[in-house]
């Protein structure tokens, strides 16, 4: 395009904006047809070469940053974290989920059951916060996985990650959730405050109609509510100071959003009977119930906020059924099993290097961790697992035919 200055005789060029295939396939093996064909053939011992090939600190930090040209500023604090996460977190299904876990599930020991998930989440978040602060990079979960179990594995992992971020909306822009989120927290708190004004005591008896396996099924269900803090150890390259802002933000807002979930959870089961609970519109027909139609409109507004509720109609309709939800001695045997595992890791297993913000309690708090995100997997129904399975061969598919061989590439051309 050109364009002259402001004398008019001289021509100034300008580029308009554009992409070409080297934006997208910058690799050697992507040049030309003929070096596609050479890449295929040598797939075999390309996949050896990279399968367990792992990236280091070092790496990421200071050579996969240059090479994305685009350097971030730090810009963000604790108290961004904070509200990053209560926005990436809050939306999930507060209006949705407590309603029907409640209903068919848990009773008013939904309070109980969103305790459990929270707790599970929490657990979650110590592991992200040390890999956070180890490697403050905008790689986040792959960049974690890549330096740990190499390149394949990250590969896979972060093509679901992105299908979560992409189907659940779990991560939002930065640009103003500061301001956004705390406006979800008040209307949240309003609705609490309004619900408890028309409070009965007696709706909480029974407590936990369904025993220990509905809340243990509330949790299961409810765990989904929590989805999202993960987007936050996306912003490694913009927080200020990594070490003490990732674990405050990401620790604090988790805090804050289990006090609020189960504040909602109390709300509602105390202001409405659990057997009388709408499960397609609990807080709005539960506040005309007691006559405060008024309150139907924080609800909506509330509704409107969340950028990702619309998601829930897929994570509602999943199955809820445990693995040894109808067996107690399941529960015992496999916790069972569960200490002997992590003794044995905790006796056998010597830690490389000492972390600048480590989970405590190593190595029973991540063990725990696994054991209980395991055991809400089991709640994911057989279509569930078939979708999850058919979008990993898929990424199985693009791996071998590009990202092997871009991955081969890159770590050639950095040796050199």
């Amino acid at each position: 395009m050109t364009t002259f200055d402001e004398s008019g005789q001289g021509e100034v060029r300008t580029r308009c904006y554009g992409c070409n295939k080297n934006d997208f396939f910058p690799e050697e093996s992507f040049q030309s047809w003929g070096n596609y064909g050479r890449a295929l053939r040598d797939t075999k011992s390309r996949l050896r070469n990279r399968l367990m090939a792992r990236s280091s600190d070092e790496l990421e930090l200071h050579e996969m940053c240059a090479r994305s040209q685009n350097e971030m500023t730090r810009t963000l604090n604790w108290f961004d974290i904070i509200w990053f996460g209560v926005g990436s977190v809050l939306e999930a299904g507060v209006f949705v989920l407590t309603g029907q876990a409640a209903r068919e599930h848990a009773g008013p020991a939904v309070i109980i059951s969103y305790l459990i998930s929270g707790l599970s989440a929490l657990l979650s978040v110590l592991c992200y916060t040390e890999f956070s602060v180890e490697l403050p990079v905008d790689g986040g979960s792959f960049a974690y996985l890549r330096v740990e179990l190499g390149d394949f594995v990250a590969f896979l992992a972060a093509g679901n990650i992105l299908f979560e971020y992409t189907v659940a909306g779990a991560s939002i822009a930065p640009k103003g959730f500061n301001q956004l989120d705390p406006i979800a927290v008040i209307l949240s708190f309003a609705i609490c405050f309004a619900g408890m004004t028309k409070a009965d005591s007696s709706n909480f008896q029974p407590f936990a109609p369904f025993g220990i396996d509905g809340i243990l099924r509330a949790s299961a269900m409810l765990f989904f509510a929590y989805v999202g803090f993960d987007g936050v150890s996306t912003l490694g390259e913009e927080i200020k100071n990594p070490g003490r802002d990732i674990p405050i933000g990401l620790i604090g807002s988790m805090v804050i959003i289990i006090i609020i979930y189960c504040l909602v959870g109390a709300t509602l089961c105390l202001m409405h009977p659990y057997t009388k609970i709408d499960v397609d519109a609990p807080f709005t027909m539960a506040f005309q119930a007691v006559g405060m139609n008024w309150a139907k409109m924080v609800v909506a507004i509330g509704a409107l906020k969340g950028m990702t509720t619309a998601v829930l109609s897929n994570i509602i309709g999943l199955s809820l059924v445990w693995v040894f939800s109808k067996n107690i001695v399941g529960y015992l045997v496999f916790v069972n099993l569960w200490f002997i595992a992590t003794l044995g890791l905790k006796l056998t297993v010597k830690e490389a290097k000492k972390p600048k913000w480590g989970v405590p309690l190593m190595p029973w708090l991540p063990s725990a961790s696994v054991a209980i995100n395991i055991f809400i997997m089991s709640s994911v129904d057989r279509p569930s697992f078939i979708r999850f399975s058919i979008w990993t061969a898929g990424l199985l598919v693009y791996y071998l035919f590009v990202g092997l061989h871009a991955s081969y590439d890159a770590a050639i051309g950095s040796r050199n």
